[in-house]
């Protein structure tokens, strides 16, 4: 009770100067914040010194870097806030010392640098090195993750490290661990890029055979649109993260330490589960009666592009398969009810049906002009980007203004060739009646929606005509 009392003291304290109401101000704000660090780690025994409880009433927020492409352990996401496994675990900290430890989100290489300038703190997702040890101090380990070999999900030639001789193997010129792996393999091909999102893009359109990751890269390869990587083999190594705080405040390593050790292993075990685990069981929506009550009254169609692999076809049975079909199926076991399919021809057909309004639910481009004409979008649950296919002899093209003279074809009646052709007013564009015409025209480039529709089409369907 005497510290409340000494709060009270110090506010009634008459002031006679602006300078003095400064100093008056400041140490009741200090003291204040030590009160409350002290009362929380007494809570949870933490056995902070008070040179620790000092420091946290000194420094009220220390900002750790990490990168865009590491999730799940951390995501930004739509409304900009920080999520993840590591945000998990710094809340945990925070909550237990009274310190505001918090993430700032963007480019590895960038925040590394940033680190090693002092403009912040430190770094998160980070690993022990002997350069960064120059500059900063490390926490103890508090996750670690195999590393892992990943491949193309069709490529079957990598059951073993052994198979990797010969092999080209993608790795990110600014992430340590990848460098580390590397150097092991001394008869393999290694190709470095700037970004995880270029090595991802490598492997799945063949430009490398291999890469190295932990297993959550999986989860970054989805956000990516190119969720086509699979777990090859384990390297036999692990990685081990690390929290690191800049050497001048080696004061902070010793409290996250402390905090730590509090949380124990089976609750950083839980958060990681909670983040990397797949989890089957059965999740209630929370509908509204109206909602519930049109579900029960209504047959709910929908339909899509029949021929539009690996996104979504019905194969020769009528079964609709493919990335979109998962998704209806995951939406219908949630939601406990079956739709009713409705099969067609060609694309131009499926988009006849939206006109008449005779289906509900229509897969599309976000940017399709038709569609949006008579439905409404729901939010973006897939990003592929736009690509330029055209023959093996045919050099690399950085813009289609650069060969606008040539032939470029699209697929009639695409969402996404509304925005080329407004895009591109003074190319006259051929337009094909789907993807597989458009390739076996002979002298043509043609534009496409994915990287993996360009693998299974050229390499499947039209193998050695280009």
């Amino acid at each position: 009770m005497r510290r409340l009392q000494l709060f009270s003291e110090l506010v009634r304290k008459p002031c006679h100067n602006k300078t003095w109401k400064i100093i008056m101000h400041k140490k009741l704000l200090i003291t204040v914040l030590l009160y409350f660090a002290l009362v929380q780690a007494k809570t949870v025994d933490l056995d902070l010194t008070q040179e620790e409880l000092a420091f946290i009433g000194d420094h009220p927020n220390i900002v750790l870097g990490t990168s865009d492409e590491f999730g799940p352990y951390v995501i930004v996401d739509n409304d900009g806030e920080v999520v993840g496994l590591d945000a998990d675990v710094l809340h945990e900290i925070n909550h237990l010392t009274g310190m505001k430890f918090s993430l700032k989100v963007g480019n590895w290489k960038q925040m590394q640098d940033e680190a090693k300038r002092s403009v912040i703190d430190g770094l998160s997702t980070s690993i022990v090195t002997k350069e960064r040890g120059k500059y900063l101090n490390f926490s103890n380990v508090y996750t670690s993750v195999p590393i892992m070999v990943m491949t193309h999900i069709d490529n079957n030639s990598i059951k073993t490290l052994q198979d990797l001789d010969g092999k080209k193997i993608a790795i990110a010129k600014h992430i340590v661990s990848n460098k580390k792996a590397a150097r092991a393999f001394k008869n393999s091909i290694i190709l470095e890029y700037d970004n995880v999102k270029d090595v991802i893009h490598s492997v799945v359109i063949g430009e490398a055979d291999a890469m190295f990751a932990r297993s959550s890269l999986l989860y970054t390869s989805g956000v990516l649109g190119a969720p086509y990587l699979k777990l090859a083999v384990p390297l036999d190594a692990t990685l081990d993260l690390v929290f690191a705080v800049n050497k001048k405040f080696p004061l902070a390593v010793s409290i996250i330490n402390k905090a730590l050790k509090h949380i124990g292993k089976n609750k950083l075990l839980e958060l990681q589960n909670k983040w990397f685990l797949t989890h089957t069981e059965r999740v209630d929506i929370d509908l509204s009666v109206e909602e519930k009550a049109y579900l029960k009254e209504n047959a709910v169609s929908y339909t899509g592009d029949p021929n539009w692999l690996p996104f979504e076809a019905f194969d020769k049975s009528g079964k609709y398969i493919g990335i979109i079909a998962e998704h209806i199926e995951i939406i219908e076991n949630r939601l406990n009810v079956r739709f009713e399919k409705l099969i067609t021809k060609n694309w131009p057909e499926t988009l006849e049906l939206s006109k008449r309004q005779q289906v509900d639910i229509i897969s599309g481009d976000a940017a399709d002009v038709l569609l949006r004409e008579n439905y409404k979008p729901i939010d973006t649950y897939l990003q592929n980007p736009l690509v330029i296919v055209t023959r093996k002899d045919h050099h690399y093209i950085e813009d289609l203004n650069h060969i606008k003279e040539k032939k470029i074809a699209l697929v009639k009646d695409y969402g996404y060739t509304a925005d080329i052709f407004k895009k591109y007013p003074d190319i006259k564009f051929i337009e094909s009646d789907s993807i597989q015409s458009g390739l076996l025209c002979s002298g043509l480039i043609m534009l496409l929606c994915s990287k993996i529709i360009l693998m299974k089409s050229i390499l499947q369907k039209t193998a050695g005509k280009h």
